[in-house]
This record gives structure tokens, C-alpha cells and sequence, in this order.
């Protein structure tokens, strides 16, 4: 009806427009399109609205009928009608308001009438009073039912039961019948409620309001111990014949009553499977079917069993199903033009069947005098029609079901019009190839217009590639370029014609280049899924893509962890969780209707299982149990096994895994001990990992007494005092003690006197582990028992252990103890014989496990002192001979031997021996002192890197721990490290070599020549004269080639030893960050251009400037190289050296200067002789003075850079102090790196330097680093050279 509403009211809108008329010309009859429902149930006081709203033109008028007489609203003070629609509003309602009520819409073309609605009041009545309430005294294990009365209410209300107003929980063993009765299936202690009050309780849903009543009280008799087994029977079963309705619910109860608490089964008898509509309710007592169909009916039986009936009781149902009245056929609106038959139907059916009743515009259609209306049993025609014609029709079907009905109410409208277009071709359309498109042509007319098309002229009305729907849109299969031009749809009937055209644009399709695949992933996993497309070039700028999860679009902006790479259009999803699971569609379209491409893969996240559900103690034994359970979901990974687990009352906190399962079991019986409570729970497991808990069961099953089924365990004796006998043993927990009364009963008796007493002790704190017997002679034998009894009866007997009061100390020492004649001593190992002990000796006093060896070196004492322990006898020999009472003697070898390893090397050690029971250690015997050879050395102690450049290294360590020995030196190695693989080893050449008078603990060398950006592993080995010891290594990677950071300096003027010889000291302080790996000083006087360079340093980090005039200011700046090309210079600073510049002013006028002029001219004078013959000899090229003027070379050579390579010169050194340089501070290139681990490097060693020398010193108490001690101590002779490259360490100013 509402179809052919939107089509009439687009006709007129559309006719409006064409022909410049409003729509007062348009006509239809009224049609009700909200109302009111069937039945409406009010509340006092709350005004009742029953809604009627109605479309037609010219507009409705309406209309109520109150139980088929009409209502004069106007003359009733609490009805009115709401402006502008028919919607009744009754105003404080009263009862004499109840009824059935009908609207009517009517206009100039007919009347349209709403269903009936029954208006009815709502009611809850009370329960009738209670005083007193009603008491039950059932025994325990008995069943029960409390009667509730429900009073009348309207709608029916719904029943349950409370206590202490808390709604009372129901399960298998309490549940309510369909009359609101309460049922125990068993009677447990804990329904007594602490004494409270059980109450039915109503509630009208619809007037929220409860009330109360039908009070009782519960006391039951006994206890789980006196509990009495009983088989199912019934408490109640729905009636044998069940009716239900078609759409509705078909619900059948059983109420079975036993203990343990019976289980029922549900099936049909007639042969047929259940439903897959159906479900089980209220712990599986009650079965819902919904909706109902026919073949729902048939025989329904419910069984109950429980583990004291092998035989189940079942009650058996009878199934009908009924209906009301449905509609095959509704009557629908009808728009139809004048000379045109109209057809409406009214077919229904339900059971028993319906009547139909048909009406125009509300009147019986058999009062309706037309000749041209033909009635058939379910359907109405009318012929040729015309105008007067437009009318409502109705149709209603009833039977026995009150409110049971349906209604049909739809129009006929008689038109006569023109061709008119509603939508026309549009003037451009753009469609995709290779698939169907449809031009849109929808032309409304009276009589219905013939369409037909053309294209660029052509009629194409058809063949199998055009097809015209009834609507009169055109079709085109397959779409390609070629089909592409103008197209044309042309409209005809009596009253007219005409024709709307556009033109048709065929695109690229869109198409998908690359597509999402399928994937399954572990839960918290990442997942990308890709996909590409392309389309048209014309509509690339319109392209769109996005995803779609199991049909939704993604909102990107709000989900937090899935997220679009726009460079590949793929979307990832981070950190995977169950939910995430799904069916994921990339879709690409670019605007056009139907040109869109997509592709779906399915994510399956692969989770560890759910909990198991309705774990059920299916049987409760006296030692054994049934627990069945179902699977929960798998989470896509199979169940591989469950595990079942209880608690107690005992531990109602901790659960105890009891027993895991294969996944093909469903149900398992358990070991049970007696006098506990048990619960049960399931946990299953797939490839995953294990799921939560599932919910216990929420039936206990509770186990009879016992006598205990074993005794404690680990019974034993325990060596504590010598005057204590010690006893020992694990004690029971509570679910052990199967009953009241549990204790411990511990005896005991010596061995060692014939027909001792058996004395015994009772513990009843079962917690308790040990007991001690005071006053006891030390080592004797005792036979001893732990028994567990209750107030059953005491635990199965065991045979008595044998164990043993406290040791005392031994009285005996090893004699004649020495070193072993026959075995070298090596550098850490000795061997040693002595005199055995007798075990079986009175003065061991205990049992005698062995000797001790203790020895410590001579230098350090006692307090130095280790122990290594020989044990001789097993501890499982003690007591065998006392079980059979019976003592044998062994043989005793006369000698003992034993070697101890990991002695200390080159040491003095004093060693003796004791004799040791399982406690105490014997007297000493004699000492002796053992003089061990020299070793290899441990390794190193906290090797570090301390600098790291592109190539070089500087390494620091400490003297190993255990040297073994005097430590004659080092050695450095390293080797390239690419992946796994190793290089060949090389060797920083000369090893380090330490003198016996050295007393360092640290050391540093640096290598030097390495490849940049390599990683490298540097070894460390100690020496002595045995040779080297064990390795230390670690691993470090240079950095890229770079200049290194800018450096720093402090200098300090020293004491002149000339008065043309004042020196400088410069220490270094280099970068924190690529320091660099050489380093040399530049210094010129003060207003001078020409530097002058130190040598060049890569160990020590200072330097002495000696030859330098007194009271002279000297600039003065250090430069840093990784090599010749990365060199970095550091700030000049001024440093003025000590002593007095010489005067030149009035020393004409003194005699001695005439006298120093003389001296000086002949002086010259025999130099220039001295130059003239040495000229005429034909002495050499004075080759080494020029080389000084080119400055410090850092050769770049194959080996690396600096004097550690082999082929660079290091008498370069000793050739002159400086040099002079002319030309600005040059930017060294880098050293070249060896590209070969064997290639023949020799690095100098330099041991002198360490971290320290970077920190500032004191410049006047120069040591290790170059510092004055010679103006404090004692001057060292003087050097030889300017330059005191070589030297010692403790190079001083002379």
C-alpha cells in the first residue's frame, strides 16, 4: 500500500511540474497508515493515546467507533482528537472506557478503517494475608514443593520467589513450575537461609508493581553425613496435551525430585530428531521451541536418571500446533487508469481456518450494488472501470482465537493522464564495460504509456542485448566502447506521447591488481592484508578504497589498532585478538554507479579455547564421581585435551588438578576420598595454550567417612642435637583424614636393648611435621612408626623405620698423612694417602661418611682455609644392619687416597685430613706442606674498552686474579667479526712484557691500523714463564671514517735546566666523542708564522718541549688524527716559559760585551772553516735536517697508520725534536685499513697510559704522564735527545 502511496504522490509532484498545475487535480482515496495495536492495556490515571493517522487527497476526515457504535467526541469531555490527524486521546481513563475501538478515514473516494483495538485496564491484585508463615520440616535429601497462589493480574504476571528480598538463585534442584510453585529437587542444611522467610513474589510488567505473599520457612532435618539416596521421581510435568501458535513458543517443564540431584534428558518419541530451533532452559529441566511450526507436532518425553536408578522416569507430552489467521494474500492499492480491470485478493489462512469478510469503504461488500464488481471466495474484481470507481476495500479473517485476526485496508484509484516522465534519461551517464547497465526511464501515465527506445535514432526495443523493464528503464548486457551515444525513450498512450534523451559515456573499468589472501594467525600476531586497483584514467582523481569487516565499513579514525598504509593501500592490524576474526573486503570504486571492484579474505584468529560449559556431577559415589561437561568454542585452534579439577570444602581456594583427558572425552570418573566436599571445574587445551576455568559445578558432591586409606609419608630421623631423637614425616592435609577425630600416634623403642618398651606419643595438630625426644643417648638406633588414625579407625599398618638419635663429634684422626710418593705435583693438582679409619669404630660416634681434606696457602693462614670432602660410605648403608639386627664388619682398605685439583700454582700450601660422620668433623691429623709449580695464568680481570675510533681501539684491564705465577707480560690479539664467521687472527707485535719489579694492577695498550666500520674481536691473554693462560675477550665495532673531535690541552712551563732550556709539558685532553688515535703538538714563539711539531703520539697522552728560550711566550695547540686526511686542531693558547729574556739595552758600555763579541767572531770564524773542509771532503746531503721541515708523517701504509705497521721507519723518531713547517696545519687523509688478518703488522707496545691521563693533573708533580718529579726527587740523567720519545714513563725537564 505504501508502494503505491510514494508512486501516485511522485505522479502528482511530477505533473504538477509538467503541466503548471498544483495537485488539487490529483486524487486518492484515504489510507490509514498508523493506528493503534490490537490490544492496549492502561494504567489508572495515565491518558490513553490510540494513535490513526491517514493519507489520501483530498485529505481524510476521521471518525471512532466504540464497540460498533460511533462516539460523538464533541459531546464526550475526556475524548478529543489531536489537530490534524485522528489519534484519540482519552484523558484519565476509567473502566467504563474499556472496549474495542475503530477509526475511519474518509474522503471523497472512500473510507478507510483501522484494526480493532481492545483497550483493557491493567490489574495486580493482592495475595490473600499471611500471619503466620508456613513452616517445613523435611529431612535432608527429601524433596519439597512450596505452593504459590499468584493473584489476578493483567497482563499475567510473572512469579518467582525471594529471600530476605534477594530473588532466590534456581538450578537443577530449585526450580518453579509454570503456576509459580516452588520445588527441591533435595533438601541440603543450607536452604534453612539462616532461618529466613521464603515469599512468592508477582510483578505486572506493565504497571511495574510486585506483591507478596504465600510466607514459609524451611528447617531441615539431618545432615550430608545422614544425607539419604533416593531415585528420580516426578514433582511435576507440564499437562499431557500442549498447544501452541504458529510463530510462537512451544514450552515444555519437568520437575524431577532424587538425590543426587537427577538429570534430565529431553526427545522426541515419535522417531524424529529435535529441532535445531530448540533450547534448553532452567538447567535442562524445560524446553522452548520457537518459533513454532507445524512439524513441531508430535510425542515429547523428558527422562531423568541419576546414580541410584539405572532405569530413567520419564513423563511424555503430546504436541499441537494451532495458528491465527495469516495472510497468503493481502489485499494491496491498486492504481489503474479508467477502462482497465482491477484485481484484489484476500486469502488467508490459519487453524482451524479462518472466514473472511470483505467490505467497501466499510460497508459488507454484499450491501454493495456495482455490476461490474465480481466477489469470488478470496478475491474481488472490478471491470472496466471509470471513475467513480476509486474506493476502499477491506478485508478481514478471523477464528476461535480472540484478538486473533488479520486486517487488510487498501484503495483503489482510478486515473486518466497523459504521459508524463517521473525520471528521465539523464543527460549524461557514465557506466563501466563489461558489465550490464540500466538507463532509467520511469514514466507514469492513465492508461500505462508503451516505452520504447532508440540509439543515435535506431530503435532498440529488442534482441538479446536491450531489455525494457516494466518500469520502462532500459538495459544494456555487457556494456563496451561501442555502445557508448545518445539514447533516446519515447512514452505513449491515448492521451498523449513524448520523448527524454541522453547520452551514454562506457569507462575503464575498475578492477583489483593485487588482492587480500586468506590468513590464519595466532592471537596477538600481526596481520597485513594488500590490495591494489585501477580504473579509468579519467576517473583516477575519483578513485576511493577502503576496507569493509564482515560487511561494515572500518572507521579507521576510531579503531586503535588497525590502521592503512597508504603507500600499498593495505590495511594492518596489530596485536590480534579473537574479536578480530572475520571476513575482510577491500573495495575500490570511483564514483560511477555500479563500477566497483572488490575481493574478501577471511582472518581466522587462532585463540586458546573457551571455558568448558555445564561441568555436571553426573554421579556421587562413596570413592568415585561422574562428571560430564561440554566444549566451549575452539577458537578456530582444535581441542587437544581437558583437564579436570576440584576443590573442597577444606581448600575451597585451591583446586587440584585431578586428571587430564583427550579431547574425545566428554565426561570422566574421578577417584573421590571420603568425608570431603567436592566441586568440579574443566579447563581445555589446543595448540595455543590452555582456556580459563570453566564455571564449577554447581552441584557438591559429598563423600561418607572413613578410616585413613595410608599414613604419613617421609618418615625419618633427623640429625640435630646428639642428645635429640628427631623425627620427621609429611603431614596429611585434611582431605586425607577421611573423617572426625584425625591425629598422629608416633612409637618408638631402641634396638639396641633386647625387648625394649614401646613407648608411644599422640599429636593431634595435623599440621605438626616432627617431633623431639629429649635426653637420648647420641647414635642409637631406634625402631619408629607414624601412625594416622580418626575416629574410624587408624590407618593400614606399616613396618617400622629404622633411624638414629644425634651424632656426636668423632674422637679419631687420620694418621700418617702425606703426599703420594708415586704422583707428581703438578701446578694445581696434588694427591695424597693416609692411614684408614675404621667406620665401624665406637670413636666416630655417628655414621661415617667419609674424610675432609683441608688446606690453605702457608702465607694467608687458617683463614684462607678449603675443604674437599670424600665420602666413602652411602647414607643408604645406615640402619641395613639394623633391621635385620645383625652387625657385620667390613673390610677396611689399610690405605686411603685422594687427589685434590685446583690448587693455587706456585704457592706454598699447608693440607691435613679429618675423619667426618654425617655432622661433625673428627680431630685433625698431621700437617704437611705442599710447594705447587708455576701455571698459566687466569684471564684478565674487567677487560673494557676505554676508546673506540675508526681505527683504533684502546684497551684496559687488570692483573689476572689467579696469575699462578709471575706474570711476565701480555698478549693482544684481535680478528675481524662478519656474521658467524671469524677472520684470521692478528697480533698487536711486540707483546707487552712486564718486569718482576713491576707493581701495576692495570694496564691499557691501544691498536692501531684498524678498518673503519668494522667489528672487531680483540683478545687479552696473561703470561708467565709456564706461557700464556686463558683468553678474555669482547667485541666492538669502529666507527665510520670521520675527523676526529676537537681536542684540548693543558700546559705547564717547568723549570729551566739553561739558560737555553726551558721546557713545556702539554697532557692531553681529547674529545669525549671520536677522540681520535694520534696525537702531536705544534708550538711557535709568539708573533712568528712558522710551527714547529712534536713527534707523534698514540699511547701517551703528553709531551715534553724542551730547548725553548726562558721568559719567552710560545702558542702553542694540539692536533688529534684518526689519519692523514682526518686530523682536527685545537684552540691556540699562549704559554710564557720561566726565566728571564736577556737584556739588550746600554750593553755597549760594558767591558764584557767587547769581550763576548771577540769570542763570538772567532767562534764564527772556525765554524766557517770547520763548513769548508767538511764541504771539500764530500760529506753527505744533511738528508734528515730537510725531512724535519715536511712535519710529523702518518703514513698511510697496507698494515694501518703510525708506528705500528711493519715498513714505517721508527728511527723517523729519533732523528731530530722538531721540525719546521711554512705552509698552514694540513687535514691528514684517513690510514688505510689492512684488508688481511695475516698480513705482517708489529704494533709498538705502550702499557703507560691509561684513563686517567685525560683528567687534569697537577703540572708540577708530573709522573707517569711526563711530570716534574725531578724538581722534587732525584734528577735522572739527562737525554740524549731533544725529543724523549721512548722513554721511560717518568720523563722529566732537564
Amino acid at each position: 500500500m505504501m508502494v503505491g502511496l510514494a508512486v501516485v504522490v511522485a505522479a502528482c509532484c511530477c505533473l504538477a511540474g509538467v503541466r503548471g498545475q498544483g495537485t488539487e487535480d490529483f486524487t486518492q482515496p484515504p489510507s490509514i497508515n498508523v493506528q493503534a495495536p490490537k490490544v492496549f492495556i492502561y494504567r489508572q490515571k495515565e491518558s490513553v493515546e490510540l494513535p490513526c493517522v491517514a493519507s489520501g487527497s483530498p485529505q481524510p476526515s476521521y471518525s471512532w467507533y466504540k464497540d460498533k457504535e460511533y462516539l460523538e467526541i464533541g459531546n464526550l469531555p475526556r475524548y478529543t482528537l489531536q489537530p490534524n490527524i485522528g489519534t484519540l486521546v482519552i484523558t484519565d481513563p476509567e473502566d467504563k472506557d474499556q472496549g474495542y475501538y475503530q477509526c475511519n478515514a474518509t474522503n471523497a473516494f472512500g473510507t478507510s478503517l483501522s484494526v480493532k483495538t481492545r483497550l483493557w485496564k491493567g490489574v495486580l491484585e493482592q495475595f490473600p494475608p499471611v500471619t503466620v508463615p508456613t513452616v517445613h520440616r523435611p529431612i535432608v535429601g527429601a524433596s519439597l514443593k512450596l505452593t504459590c497462589s499468584p493473584p489476578t493480574s493483567n497482563p499475567d504476571a510473572e512469579i518467582y520467589w525471594n529471600v530476605n528480598k534477594i530473588p532466590l538463585k534456581l538450578d537443577g534442584r530449585v526450580s518453579i513450575d509454570y503456576d509459580g510453585n516452588l520445588y527441591f529437587a533435595n533438601i541440603l542444611p543450607e536452604d534453612q537461609q539462616n532461618g529466613n522467610i521464603y515469599r512468592c513474589v508477582a510483578y505486572n510488567s506493565r504497571l511495574s508493581a510486585t506483591v507478596e505473599g504465600e510466607d514459609a520457612v524451611i528447617y531441615p532435618q539431618g545432615s550430608m553425613q545422614s544425607i539419604v539416596r533416593t531415585r528420580p521421581h516426578s514433582l511435576y510435568a507440564t499437562p499431557y496435551e500442549v498447544s501452541a501458535l504458529r510463530g510462537g513458543r512451544i514450552a515444555i517443564k519437568c520437575i524431577f525430585g532424587g538425590y543426587p540431584t537427577p538429570r534430565i534428558i529431553w526427545r522426541r518419541t515419535d522417531g524424529r530428531p529435535l529441532s535445531p530451533r530448540h533450547r534448553l532452559v532452567s538447567d535442562g529441566q524445560e524446553i522452548w521451541i520457537q518459533p513454532a511450526t507445524f512439524e513441531d507436532e508430535g510425542t515429547y518425553s523428558c527422562e531423568a536418571t541419576n546414580s541410584e536408578s539405572d532405569v530413567p522416569v520419564n513423563s511424555i507430552f503430546r504436541v499441537t500446533v494451532e495458528s491465527t489467521p495469516y495472510w497468503i494474500n493481502e489485499p494491496m492499492d491498486v492504481n489503474a487508469a479508467e477502462e482497465e480491470d482491477a484485481e484484489f485478493f484476500c486469502r488467508a489462512e490459519g487453524i482451524p481456518a479462518p472466514r473472511v469478510s470483505m467490505f467497501i469503504n466499510g460497508v459488507p461488500i454484499e450491501n454493495v450494488n456495482n455490476p461490474r464488481l465480481q466477489v469470488g471466495q478470496d478475491k474481488i474484481i472490478f471491470k472496466n472501470l471509470t471513475k467513480s470507481d476509486t474506493l476502499v476495500v477491506q478485508c478481514n479473517a478471523t477464528n476461535k482465537f480472540q484478538d486473533g485476526y488479520v486486517y487488510g485496508d487498501a484503495y483503489l484509484n482510478v486515473l486518466a493522464e497523459e504521459p508524463s516522465f517521473l525520471r528521465p534519461p539523464p543527460l549524461i551517464q557514465e557506466v563501466p564495460a563489461d558489465k550490464s547497465t540500466i538507463i532509467p526511464c520511469q514514466v507514469f501515465g492513465a492508461p500505462k504509456p508503451r516505452i520504447s527506445w532508440t540509439r543515435n535514432g535506431v530503435d532498440v526495443s529488442g534482441g538479446a542485448k536491450y531489455t525494457i523493464h516494466p518500469s520502462g528503464d532500459l538495459e544494456i548486457k555487457n556494456v563496451q566502447s561501442s555502445d557508448g551515444g545518445e539514447y533516446a525513450c519515447h512514452a505513449s498512450n491515448k492521451f498523449g506521447s513524448g520523448f527524454r534523451d541522453g547520452r551514454l559515456v562506457v569507462r575503464a573499468p575498475t578492477t583489483l591488481l593485487t588482492v587480500p589472501q586468506d590468513q590464519m594467525v595466532e592471537l596477538g600476531s600481526n596481520v597485513k592484508f594488500v590490495c591494489t586497483a585501477r580504473t579509468d584514467p579519467e576517473k583516477m582523481s575519483k578513485l576511493e578504497m577502503y576496507w569493509l569487516k564482515d560487511s561494515e565499513r572500518i572507521n579507521l579514525n576510531q579503531a586503535q589498532r588497525l590502521y592503512e598504509n597508504y603507500m600499498d593501500n593495505s590495511l594492518i592490524i596489530s596485536d590480534v585478538n579473537l574479536l578480530d576474526s572475520g571476513k575482510y573486503t577491500c573495495v575500490a570504486k570511483n564514483g560511477l554507479e555500479n563500477d566497483q571492484s572488490n575481493h574478501t579474505a577471511t582472518l581466522v584468529v587462532q585463540g586458546r579455547p573457551e571455558p568448558p560449559k555445564v561441568v555436571t556431577i553426573m554421579e556421587c559415589g562413596t570413592q568415585q564421581a561422574r562428571v560430564s561437561w561440554s566444549a566451549g568454542s575452539d577458537n578456530y585452534a582444535q581441542i587437544l585435551k581437558y583437564r579436570i579439577e576440584y576443590n573442597t570444602t577444606f581448600t575451597p581456594a585451591t583446586w587440584v588438578e585431578i586428571r587430564t583427558v583427550s579431547a574425545a572425552n566428554s565426561q570422566q570418573y574421578l577417584p573421590l576420598s571420603p568425608y570431603v566436599n567436592y566441586t568440579f571445574r574443566v579447563l581445555a587445551q589446543n595448540r595455543i595454550g590452555w582456556s580459563l576455568p570453566s564455571t564449577h559445578s554447581k552441584q557438591v558432591c559429598t563423600t561418607p567417612p572413613a578410616a585413613p586409606s595410608h599414613n604419613p609419608e617421609n618418615v625419618e630421623t633427623w640429625n640435630t642435637e646428639w642428645d635429640q631423637l628427631h623425627i620427621r614425616w609429611t603431614p596429611m592435609a585434611p582431605v586425607e583424614h577421611n573423617g572426625q577425630g584425625f591425629h598422629y600416634l608416633i612409637t618408638y623403642y631402641r634396638l639396641d636393648i633386647p625387648n625394649d618398651i614401646i613407648k608411644s606419643v599422640r599429636i593431634d595438630d595435623w599440621t605438626q611435621r616432627e617431633l623431639r625426644i629429649e635426653n637420648t643417648p647420641f647414635y642409637t638406633p631406634y625402631a619408629i612408626k607414624v601412625q594416622a588414625i580418626n575416629s574410624m579407625s587408624a590407618a593400614p599398618d606399616e613396618p617400622a623405620i629404622v633411624g638414629f638419635s644425634g651424632e656426636s663429634t668423632p674422637l679419631v684422626a687420620p694418621t700418617n698423612f702425606m703426599l703420594n710418593p708415586n704422583v707428581a705435583v703438578t701446578s694445581n693438582k696434588a694427591s695424597f694417602i693416609w692411614d684408614a679409619v675404621d667406620p665401624e669404630s665406637d670413636q666416630i660416634r655417628g655414621f661415617m661418611r667419609g674424610y675432609q681434606i683441608q688446606f690453605w696457602l702457608e702465607e694467608e693462614g687458617e683463614q684462607g682455609m678449603r675443604t674437599e670432602y670424600i665420602y666413602t660410605r652411602d647414607l643408604a648403608l645406615e640402619g641395613r644392619n639394623w633391621v635385620d639386627k645383625i652387625r657385620t664388619k667390613r673390610q677396611t682398605p689399610p690405605k686411603m687416597e685422594a687427589t685434590i685439583s685446583n690448587l693455587p700454582s706456585s704457592q706454598r700450601i699447608v693440607a691435613q685430613v679429618r675423619v667426618i660422620n654425617k655432622k661433625y668433623a673428627g680431630p685433625p691429623s698431621n700437617k704437611i706442606i705442599i710447594q705447587t709449580p708455576e701455571g698459566v695464568p687466569g684471564p684478565v680481570q674487567n677487560f673494557q674498552f676505554v676508546l673506540v675510533g675508526p681505527n683504533h681501539i684502546k684497551l684496559q684491564w687488570n692483573k689476572p686474579a689467579e696469575p699462578n705465577g709471575q706474570i711476565t707480560g701480555y698478549d693482544i690479539g684481535y680478528r675481524t667479526v662478519t656474521g658467524l664467521s671469524l677472520g684470521a687472527i692478528q697480533y698487536k707485535e711486540p707483546a707487552m712484557t712486564i718486569g718482576p719489579d713491576d707493581t701495576r694492577d692495570r694496564f691499557t695498550a691501544t691498536i692501531t691500523g684498524m678498518k673503519s666500520s668494522t667489528r672487531y674481536r680483540v683478545y687479552v691473554w696473561a703470561r708467565t714463564n709456564v706461557g700464556r693462560g686463558e683468553q678474555d675477550f669482547l667485541d666492538a665495532a669502529t666507527l665510520e671514517p670521520s675527523s676526529p673531535g676537537k681536542p684540548d690541552f693543558r700546559a705547564v712551563a717547568g723549570p729551566c735546566s739553561s739558560v737555553v732550556d726551558c721546557p713545556i709539558n702539554v697532557t692531553f685532553i681529547p674529545a669525549s666523542v671520536n677522540p681520535g688515535g694520534a696525537f702531536y703538538v705544534q708550538y711557535r714563539k709568539k708573533g712568528t708564522n712558522m710551527w714547529m711539531n712534536t713527534f707523534t703520539e698514540t699511547d701517551r697522552m703528553w709531551r715534553n718541549i724542551s730547548k725553548l728560550d726562558p721568559g719567552t711566550t710560545y702558542e702553542v695547540r694540539l692536533v688529534a688524527m684518526n689519519s692523514k686526511q682526518y686530523s682536527t686542531a685545537s684552540d691556540v693558547k699562549g704559554i710564557d716559559t720561566l726565566g728571564s729574556a736577556m737584556s739588550i739595552g746600554y750593553i755597549g758600555t760594558a767591558g764584557w760585551f767587547y769581550g763576548m763579541i771577540i769570542a763570538i767572531l772567532a767562534l764564527i770564524l772556525i765554524l766557517i772553516v770547520v763548513c769548508v773542509l767538511r764541504r771539500k771532503r764530500g760529506e753527505n746531503y744533511p738528508v734528515h735536517e730537510k725531512e724535519q721541515l715536511r712535519g710529523p708523517e702518518f703514513e698511510q701504509h697496507e698494515g694501518g697508520f703510525g708506528e705500528y705497521q711493519r715498513g714505517y721507519d721508527n728511527a723517523y723518531y729519533q732523528r731530530a725534536t722538531t721540525s719546521y713547517v711554512t705552509q698552514p696545519l694540513m687535514r691528514y687523509p684517513p690510514p688505510a685499513r689492512n684488508p688481511e688478518y695475516d698480513s705482517d703488522i708489529k704494533p709498538e707496545e705502550s702499557d703507560e697510559d691509561s684513563m686517567e691521563e685525560y683528567a687534569d693533573t697537577d703540572p708540577s708533580k708530573f709522573n707517569e704522564d711526563g711530570s716534574f718529579i725531578g724538581q722534587y726527587g732525584k734528577k735522572p740523567p739527562p737525554p740524549n735527545d731533544h725529543d724523549d720519545h721512548g722513554q721511560s714513563a717518568l720523563s722529566t725537564f732537564v
